[in-house]
């Protein structure tokens, strides 16, 4: 019994700490950041907010690794699914299709990454910008191979902007079910990526 304890807890460690990162992405989504405290954070976690101080520094670091987390695996995910893609056409869906779906997975860590990221320190927000720099540039390979009359500032632009429309159509409350909100959002980026003016 004596040696299964210390095994137990480094188990439950990991649990814990994800509960912890969860709260605080509801309560960043809802309050804001500098609306939230680490005793509202505890609370929503079901612990003491000086419990939080055993997993995390403090309020930016549970920020900071929130955000980093998810532009790193962006990043490796959309790279794995363009090295698996038969065409660049296949790339880009592929590349609009997890964009969305994670979006979707959670609004609220998008809602966070978009109008959070600012309270970050220059230096985190320096890597954040890297992640996502490499990550649009597998979005930009792939459109511009499909359709090779855009300018680089054309296709760099209409890919912001898509990256714009998708996060404020998922978080936006429309009421509608989930998977009918990810098909229409993922045609409408589609259409906008693909679809020559007349």
């Amino acid at each position: 019994m004596i040696v299964d304890a210390p095994q137990r807890r480094a188990k439950r460690r990991p649990y814990r700490r994800d509960e912890i990162l969860a709260a605080a992405v509801k309560l960043f989504h809802e309050r804001g950041y500098h609306g939230t405290g680490m005793d509202d954070i505890g609370a929503e976690a079901g612990i003491s907010g000086p419990a939080i101080y055993r997993h995390f520094k403090g309020k930016e670091e549970i920020l900071e690794i929130l955000l980093l987390d998810a532009a790193r695996s962006a990043l490796d995910e959309a790279r794995e699914v363009v090295a698996a893609a038969a065409s660049p056409r296949r790339a880009l869906e592929s590349l609009v299709e997890l964009y969305i779906g994670v979006i979707a997975a959670n609004p609220a860590l998008a809602f966070v990454g978009m109008y959070e990221r600012r309270t970050l320190s220059a230096e985190t927000r320096a890597t954040m910008d890297r992640y996502e720099r490499l990550h649009l540039e597998e979005w930009l390979h792939a459109l511009v191979q499909l359709r090779p009359e855009l300018s680089d500032a054309e296709a760099r632009t209409m890919i912001r902007a898509v990256h714009g429309l998708g996060v404020a159509a998922i978080v936006y409350r429309s009421g509608m079910e989930r998977r009918a909100l990810v098909d229409l959002v993922t045609g409408m980026t589609m259409k906008a990526l693909t679809v020559k003016p007349r």
